[in-house]
């Protein structure tokens, strides 16, 4: 359910493709997440992901967590992608230009 309401969020709405800027707060956002398993581990005594367990091998660890990382940016590059393909749809081909919020306009209506 989740997954069909983020993609209707892409599809449907008149918005901007995400600033590029986003990205490594992304990935940082992700390694706190994994960061967070670890102290998962050392207060409660287990991993809650069993990938993250380092005895299974520092080079599986490795190519997980990586992997975790290759998978955000391919996601957000694909979220980039199909915004600007929606946009060029409506704009170009069907000569449909939306509304974008813009902070700034919405201040000068508001007086």
């Amino acid at each position: 359910m989740n997954s069909i309401w983020a993609f209707s969020e892409i599809v449907i709405p008149s918005t901007e493709q995400p600033s590029w800027g986003y990205l490594p707060f992304l990935i940082i956002f992700l390694a706190l997440y994994l960061a967070l398993a670890y102290v998962t581990h050392a207060t409660q005594g287990f991993y809650t992901y069993g990938f993250l367990d380092p005895n299974n091998g520092s080079a599986t660890l490795c190519a997980y967590v990586f992997g975790i990382m290759a998978a955000i940016i391919v996601l957000f590059i694909a979220v980039w992608l199909l915004i600007w393909l929606r946009k060029w749809v409506c704009e170009s081909v069907f000569n449909m230009p939306g509304k974008t919020y813009n902070s700034k306009n919405s201040r000068e209506e508001s007086t």
